[in-house]
């Protein structure tokens, strides 16, 4: 039997929540505020532009360059550290996992983001979702719910 694994936040290790909005999951730390997400919920909420750039440091970086001292939180390995440009033209370091994709925000770096989208808005817990997103919040090996399905009460005559 499988058992859910608990993501620690690389801030301040207290467990992370899965939280899904709009059908995109992300997890959020109770303790610091912070919320980790892969990067394709950041291109869904940012200018693609801004997710390009992020990307595109963290993949031409040397491996060695630029680490940060967070660590991800579902590999563990050391995230990368990338200044980019607020929408405020302010400087936001953004930590990313170049094997998992995993992009972290902390609590202040999220309203800092250029747009707002999945990562952002109210945050709906994991349960009571549609089934969609109760699917993508379901840890592996978890039996799904059972499924409605709707039949077909009438008989298609030929013409």
């Amino acid at each position: 039997m499988l058992r859910a694994v608990m993501l620690p936040c690389p801030r301040c290790q207290v467990p992370l929540q899965t939280h899904v909005t709009h059908g995109a999951v992300h997890y959020l730390c109770p303790k610091c505020g912070g919320r980790a997400g892969n990067l394709a919920l950041l291109r869904r909420t940012v200018p693609p532009e801004f997710a390009n750039r992020l990307w595109r440091n963290v993949r031409e970086a040397h491996p060695t360059e630029h680490h940060g001292v967070l660590r991800c939180p579902s590999c563990t390995a050391r995230m990368h550290a990338s200044a980019l440009q607020d929408k405020d033209g302010g400087e936001l370091q953004l930590d990313t996992c170049r094997v998992c994709q995993i992009v972290w925000l902390d609590g202040d770096e999220i309203a800092r983001l250029p747009a707002t989208g999945p990562f952002i808005p109210k945050e709906e817990s994991a349960g009571g979702l549609s089934p969609e997103a109760a699917a993508a919040a379901r840890p592996h090996g978890e039996p799904a719910a059972r499924r409605l399905t709707t039949r077909r009460t009438t008989r298609c005559t030929p013409c």
